[in-house]
């Protein structure tokens, strides 16, 4: 009873594309929740915030990195922030340019790898 289930029901046709998105989000995290995590991080104050949490089609693009960027303006010190494979372009990166500047003396680490930045 091939293409069959238990019951004797016709299966539902599987749907490639959309079983490997939802395989890439489980495994590397949906993108709005890898930035309500990062945004989560930064509103707490953390000193480390690392987000390495999209597939490599995915990401939060510039739209995400500034609302990261407002959100570590406000933080009092942040030591490294790693946001890899978001899909931050020129927009983005000046965004959170502007915001790491505050953090310039203590700022140890920052990683913005695997982005469309120049």
């Amino acid at each position: 009873m091939q293409g069959r289930g238990a019951a004797g029901r016709r299966r539902a046709p599987i749907d490639r594309a959309a079983r490997k998105e939802k395989s890439q989000n489980d495994q590397w995290g949906a993108p709005a929740a890898a930035l309500e995590r990062a945004l989560v991080k930064a509103r707490r104050g953390e000193r480390l915030i690392a987000v390495y949490g999209c597939a490599p089609e995915a990401g939060v693009g510039d739209d995400g990195a500034s609302k990261l960027a407002a959100a570590i303006a406000e933080q009092e010190v942040l030591v490294s922030l790693q946001f890899r494979h978001h899909h931050v372009g020129d927009a983005g990166a000046a965004a959170l340019a502007d915001a790491l500047g505050r953090h310039r003396p203590k700022l140890r680490r920052l990683d913005l790898g695997n982005n469309r930045i120049g």
